[in-house]
């Protein structure tokens, strides 16, 4: 299969653990994280030809704490949300999802059985970074229902390991406004946008030529991830659009603590 995500390739493997430890107060925790394989072969009665295509690898945390239930939960929701085609759908089961878009698929092929090309869900996901407050987790998707492509999308979750919720952009950063301007100076700098020009003048389309933050921010190792998916300031052709910012750096400008 070729590999469409933009990070990292499907593993081999269907089971790989990521183990971190942080301390909380005067005692270590230790959170386990391992990739969980929901596809078709295995969890849809059929042969896979002819089935829709389907591979789900989500991490998810072992530890049966209320933390770590809050994170599964979100993740599960998260891959809920991507293989369910149908608006206002209250699916949390990923199973359940996987068996309505492979449902949506074989209506279609029976009803035009020489032009439906196979339709395809896949999703991985990695832990990037985790500290003792908060772990960055990125989910790269791709599907393809039909059309003249399919669609890639890369999400940046941030969770607060005290309680396990997801972090917002505005609860993540202490100021967003100083923080935008702060990111928008970089963006030009990368991207050599002139300071007294709107910032769609080399061809991005923000919004009203006004420089705004991503939906996804995240973090690695050592940088600040800001991603912008296809249409968000760019047309699909152009693809996404990355922006990375050494943590250090910038550190200050978040209510969490983001280095090791």
């Amino acid at each position: 299969m070729i590999n469409k995500f933009p990070y990292f390739p499907f593993k081999i493997t269907t089971l790989w653990a990521l183990i971190f430890m942080f301390a909380s107060c005067s005692k270590r925790e230790e959170f386990v994280f391992e990739k969980q394989i929901f596809e078709t072969a295995t969890y849809l009665d059929c042969n896979p030809v002819d089935c829709a295509i389907i591979e789900i690898r989500l991490v998810q945390l072992l530890n049966d704490t209320k933390v770590g239930n809050q994170i599964n939960r979100t993740l599960e929701t998260k891959a809920c949300e991507f293989l369910t085609i149908e608006e206002n759908s209250t699916t949390t089961s990923i199973e359940t999802a996987m068996i309505s878009f492979n449902k949506l698929y074989t209506d279609i092929v029976e009803a035009f059985p020489e032009e439906t090309p196979p339709y395809e869900a896949l999703l991985d996901s990695e832990v990037q970074f985790q500290n003792a407050q908060l772990a960055s987790v990125l989910l790269n998707t791709y599907s393809f229902t039909g059309g003249a492509h399919g669609n890639t999308t890369t999400m940046l979750l941030n969770f607060d390991l005290s309680t396990g919720r997801l972090i917002s952009i505005d609860n993540l950063v202490k100021d967003t406004k100083a923080f935008s301007q702060y990111v928008e100076k970089k963006f030009r700098s990368t991207y050599t946008i002139p300071s007294q020009k709107g910032i769609n003048s080399t061809g991005f389309s923000f919004d009203n030529d006004q420089f705004s933050l991503p939906e996804h921010i995240g973090f690695t190792n050592n940088e600040i991830i800001l991603h912008y998916n296809h249409y968000e300031i760019s047309s699909y052709a152009d693809g996404p659009v990355v922006l990375k910012i050494d943590k250090a750096e910038a550190a200050d400008y978040f209510d969490f603590n983001i280095l090791e």
